[in-house]
């Protein structure tokens, strides 16, 4: 239900995500991520105190979360980077401060150097989650999107690598075809498409793409 409210949130369609946030507060009231995206609903409304509210019940149900703590640092990041900046690094710090190899804290901090075009800045904070979690999808993907345009070898190199740890991935897939494709190395992105629509994972709007 969270990451349901969350690509509402993304299509802008806040009436689903409040559905969708308070379904997932009923079916596990002790799931902190379900306040996070209610709160999230409030900063985008202009109501800072009651998003307070919500992230304060997100924190008492997961004592020193980090992953919790990075996704308040990422709801007010989304609201204002620039007049909740203090709340921003404060919630981060205190992430770290709870488990300092959580990679969510490095996706985000490279997601900030990225919107700042500090490539490389960002390649480093997702190199760093990777060496966190091997298997973190997300960090590749993020890694190759923000190299493939000023260094396709990196890029794909890296989505090769994922595409070993995690062979069934169908993201680990789709994402190394796309990137053979924007390097114009057609041969080998119609060939890693074909494999990717083996996949029963497999998006059929990617079939056309194959085609």
């Amino acid at each position: 239900y969270y990451y349901l409210g969350q690509i509402a949130v993304h299509d802008k369609d806040m009436s689903a995500a409040k559905s969708y946030f308070d379904k997932g507060v009923a079916a596990n009231p002790d799931n902190g991520f379900n306040y996070v995206g209610l709160g999230t609903l409030d900063l985008k409304n202009g109501d800072a105190k009651a998003a307070k509210g919500q992230f304060d019940m997100a924190k008492s149900k997961a004592k020193k979360d980090a992953a919790i703590l990075t996704a308040i640092a990422r709801a007010y990041y989304n609201a204002d980077p620039v007049g909740y900046a203090k709340e921003v690094e404060k919630f981060l710090n205190d992430a770290y401060k709870a488990n300092k190899l959580s990679p969510a804290i490095f996706i985000m901090r490279g997601d900030m150097e990225l919107d700042q075009d500090k490539v490389g800045d960002a390649a480093a904070n997702y190199e760093n989650a990777i060496y966190n979690d091997p298997t973190s999808a997300e960090a590749y993907v993020k890694y190759a999107n923000a190299y493939i345009k000023v260094n396709p070898e990196f890029a794909i190199n890296k989505l090769k690598e994922l595409n070993e740890k995690v062979p069934n991935s169908a993201l680990a897939q789709r994402e190394l075809a796309e990137k053979y494709y924007d390097n114009e190395q057609l041969t080998m992105a119609a060939k890693q498409y074909g494999d990717y629509i083996k996949n029963p994972n497999h998006f059929k709007e990617d079939e056309e793409r194959y085609a």
